[in-house]
């Protein structure tokens, strides 16, 4: 349990730094520029699998879109 919460750590903190470099540019720029460095980090990947990485991806933002969404409804009850 301590190793994922101190990967949660790590991942947050890369979420932060993301945001502040992002802050100012429009949304569709941004997620083009993320798309951009997922394609060029996987191809120098030793085994590149571009499809499982884009479902973990995918699972991710919906698990962090959900409990957002989840969050947003409870505080307006």
């Amino acid at each position: 349990m301590a190793d994922n919460h101190a990967h949660a750590c790590v991942h947050q903190e890369l979420v932060t730094a993301i945001a502040a470099v992002c802050e100012g540019h429009k949304s569709a720029d941004v997620l083009m520029a993320v798309s951009m460095f997922i394609g060029a980090f996987e191809a120098q990947a030793q085994r590149p699998d571009l499809d499982n990485l884009m479902r973990l991806i995918h699972n991710s933002a919906r698990h962090t879109f959900d409990m957002i969404m989840e969050e947003r409804a409870n505080a307006s009850l």
